[in-house]
């Protein structure tokens, strides 16, 4: 998490799609381990694991509220949507965050509001 709170927005969003990838591959090492080594296959699934259990704080730390934020928002949802049609992560766990995401204040339609305030009447 370090990494997320040091690094700038760009290099947060480039992190999640690291997270993807990793993730993408250790599901299909899992898919393809043979059924006798357990270890490999749960260690193959731990970064997933770890991933989902800290989820709400990477989304959080990537796409931090206000307009700060905006920049990594479509390409955030973007790979949560893949996750989820994917099954990487339980689709309630998605939803969840979709709707955490949804629920902060949107700077861009507030700023169009406050423009159309201060534009002169015709």
């Amino acid at each position: 998490m370090f990494i997320f709170e040091k690094g700038s927005i760009n290099s947060r969003i480039n992190i999640l799609y690291f997270l993807d990838s990793l993730c993408e591959t250790c599901l299909i090492v899992k898919s393809h381990s043979k059924s006798d080594s357990s270890r490999a296959t749960n260690a193959n699934g731990l970064y997933v694991e770890l991933v989902t259990r800290d989820l709400n704080r990477i989304i959080d730390l990537i796409v931090p509220e206000g307009r700060q934020g905006l920049p990594n928002l479509v390409s955030t949802k973007q790979i949560l949507e893949n996750w989820r049609s994917k099954r990487y992560i339980d689709p309630q766990r998605i939803d969840d965050i979709f709707s955490f995401l949804d629920s902060r204040p949107n700077i861009a339609s507030s700023n169009t509001a406050e423009s159309s305030k201060h534009a002169p009447s015709p």
